[in-house]
C-alpha cells in the first residue's frame, strides 16, 4: 500500500503531520553492495527500515565516508542503525524521546556516551546543537518569516550530507543545512520553495 500523510499548516508556517508509512513493500537487500554505492562520498538514512540502513551505514564505514543518521523515531528496532552510523541528526523531539531529557544540550551530551558519534539537534528557529568535542556548541538558525516548514528537516539533511560529501567540518555543514532549511520555510510549499544553491551561498555570504 501506497504511504499517504495528511499536512495540516498553521497560519505561522509550523506545521503537524499525520501519516501512514504504507506496507506490502519489498524488503530484499540483496542489491544493497559496494557497487550499489558507486563513487559514493556520503549515506543518508533514517530509522524507518533498520534491516537496510546498517548495512548501508557499514558500507560507508568501509569506503571511508559519512554515514548520517537522520534521527527521528521510531527508535523501537534501530539500535543498531544508530551504533553504525559516523554522525547521528536528531530533531529535537526525536532526541528528547531518545535521550529522555528535555534539554536538548543535556541529551546531547547523555547519548554521547552511548554512541561512537557526532551527534547533532535541530530546534528550528532556536537553532542547532552539536557536540564539539567534550562540550556542546550552538549554531543559529538564519531569522526568517516562515511561510511552510513542511520538508525543512528533509532539506536540512540533504544540505547538511551534501556539504560533508563535500569535504566541509561539521560546524560548517550545520551553517549551509540551517540556512537551506531556512530559505525552504521563507520560499513556501512544495518542490518549488526548495533553494538553488547559489541561493544558499548568497544567503551564507550575507549572514
Amino acid at each position: 500500500m501506497t504511504p499517504v500523510a495528511t499536512v495540516l499548516v498553521d497560519a505561522a508556517g509550523e506545521r503537524q503531520i499525520v501519516s501512514f508509512r504504507g506496507a506490502g513493500f519489498s524488503r530484499d537487500i540483496a542489491w544493497l553492495d559496494r557497487d550499489a554505492l558507486g563513487d559514493c562520498h556520503a549515506v543518508l538514512v533514517d530509522t524507518r527500515w533498520p534491516a537496510a540502513a546498517a548495512p548501508a551505514l557499514a558500507l560507508a564505514h568501509d569506503i571511508g565516508c559519512p554515514g548520517i543518521v537522520d534521527g527521528e523515531p521510531p527508535f523501537d528496532q534501530a539500535g543498531d542503525v544508530l551504533a553504525a552510523a559516523s554522525h547521528i541528526a536528531f530533531p529535537a523531539e526525536g532526541l528528547r524521546v531518545l535521550a529522555g531529557l528535555s534539554d536538548l544540550s543535556s541529551g546531547l551530551s547523555s547519548l554521547g556516551d552511548r554512541y561512537d558519534a557526532w551527534l547533532t539537534a535541530t530546534d528550528g528557529q532556536a537553532g542547532v546543537y552539536f557536540t564539539n568535542g567534550e562540550t556542546i556548541a550552538h549554531s543559529p538558525a538564519l531569522s526568517v518569516s516562515s511561510l511552510d516548514s513542511l520538508g525543512a528537516g528533509d532539506v536540512w539533511h540533504g544540505a547538511f550530507a551534501l556539504a560533508l560529501a563535500e569535504g566541509k567540518s561539521e560546524a560548517d555543514a550545520v551553517r549551509f543545512a540551517s540556512v537551506a532549511a531556512a530559505l525552504k520555510c521563507a520560499n513556501g510549499t512544495g518542490w518549488p520553495a526548495i533553494p538553488t544553491r547559489a541561493d544558499v551561498e548568497s544567503a551564507l555570504t550575507a549572514w
